[in-house]
């Protein structure tokens, strides 16, 4: 299924592996991603404390991990 949807935004984890995102769902408040070239699955948008700034960021939990929509890369 990736690789028939375009990546929009990409979450880079090391240099042989990113989180792609190919699509956000504001109804349903979920994230269509994957790694690499995985199947994609749909994530639960949410919002999360970040203690460095004070203020609160929108994106989805991965693997355990936050993953902020402010650190997720467009791509055109």
């Amino acid at each position: 299924m990736s690789k028939c949807k375009k990546v929009i935004g990409a979450y880079p984890i090391c240099n042989t592996a990113s989180l792609n995102v190919y699509e956000i769902d504001d109804t349903n408040d979920r994230v269509l991603a994957s790694l690499n070239d995985m199947p994609p699955r749909w994530y639960k948008i949410r919002e999360a404390y970040d203690a460095d700034t004070g203020e609160y960021e929108m994106g989805f939990n991965y693997g355990g991990s936050f993953v902020p929509f402010s650190d997720v890369m467009k791509v055109d």
